[in-house]
């Protein structure tokens, strides 16, 4: 599935972009969820290798439980902005007293709901948490 948006990303977008992190790390499942695109693309490299997921209810299944099952995660850092059609998000969580990931991503956001995601994981840092 390709992805093309051909108008600059909006401050509504970008928002949206943020709020699905937010969501995504505090462990809030039907929030998440309900700023996914029916058929949203996920793609993620991480240390694993190349994960990719289509519609909702898969990227549902597999990054929600990720979250949920790590422990007590705090959100450290989110840092989102326009850039051009897309909306790029720099985040940090810690897991439990002293892990950290560090994550790169790309999102397109389509009539209030993210349809794609591409994004970078730095796998888990030990010792790294702030």
């Amino acid at each position: 599935m390709t992805t093309t948006i051909s108008t600059p990303a909006t401050a509504s977008d970008v928002e949206t972009a943020r709020d699905c992190v937010t969501a995504l790390v505090a462990g809030d499942r039907d929030a998440f969820g309900a700023l996914l695109d029916d058929e949203a693309l996920f793609r993620e490299l991480n240390p694993g290798g190349l994960e990719t997921l289509l519609g909702r209810e898969q990227v549902l299944s597999i990054t929600y439980p990720f979250v949920a099952n790590a422990g007590v995660v705090r959100l450290l850092q989110c840092d989102a902005r326009a850039l051009g059609p897309r909306v790029a998000v720099d985040y940090a969580f810690a897991v439990g007293p002293d892990g950290r990931y560090e994550l790169h991503l790309f999102c397109d956001v389509r009539d209030g709901r993210v349809a794609a995601i591409d994004q970078l994981c730095s796998g888990h840092i030990a010792g790294a948490a702030s």
